[in-house]
């Protein structure tokens, strides 16, 4: 008995230490860069609605070309979640890495990278798509960072003003 306590402790010590010194999350591939542009307006947040029961998946874009993933709610009680979004939500975001990335616009194409919730190591996914108008972009590829699983996507997204949005400082993206 004392030997298999042994060996399952130092199976889990090694593989603690394994993890932290090779399971490293995924690196952002996009650059961080100022937004100057106009393409899309940055004064709220943009929105998407699906499923049934509706839910919102919520993004906020930043002049400093940060985008916070606000994450998912019920849609009919989006209300609920703007009235906490500078208040208790915003502490649970700050301390979580994957509600960070990064976008960039280049002309009509938008093209936005956020690790994604899951066990260490994170991965960084990207969406791609094309701005439909300054309030409307519409997502067609969803890829890892590292090219290994790509999936194609019909998501709409929608701006709603709202202000003031959470600060978009953070420790995770310089």
């Amino acid at each position: 008995m004392k030997k298999i306590f042994i060996i399952i402790t130092m199976t889990t010590v090694f593989a603690l230490f394994s993890c932290n010194t090779v399971c490293k999350d995924d690196q952002l591939t996009l650059q961080k860069q100022p937004y100057y542009g106009n393409e899309l307006r940055i004064d709220g947040y943009y929105y998407l609605i699906y499923g049934n029961p509706q839910k919102a998946s919520i993004y906020f874009f930043y002049r400093d070309g940060t985008v916070i993933d606000g994450g998912v709610y019920d849609y009919d009680k989006i209300a609920e979640y703007e009235s906490i979004i500078n208040t208790t939500l915003i502490n649970k975001i700050k301390k979580t890495k994957y509600s960070y990335g990064l976008f960039n616009i280049q002309n009509d194409w938008i093209k936005f990278e956020c690790w994604s919730p899951s066990e260490p190591p994170l991965k960084a996914y990207a969406r791609e798509g094309e701005i439909l108008s300054d309030s409307t972009f519409h997502i067609t590829k969803l890829y890892r960072s590292d090219g290994t699983e790509m999936s194609v996507r019909d998501e709409i997204y929608h701006f709603k003003q709202f202000s003031p949005k959470p600060d978009s400082t953070n420790v995770y993206i310089k």
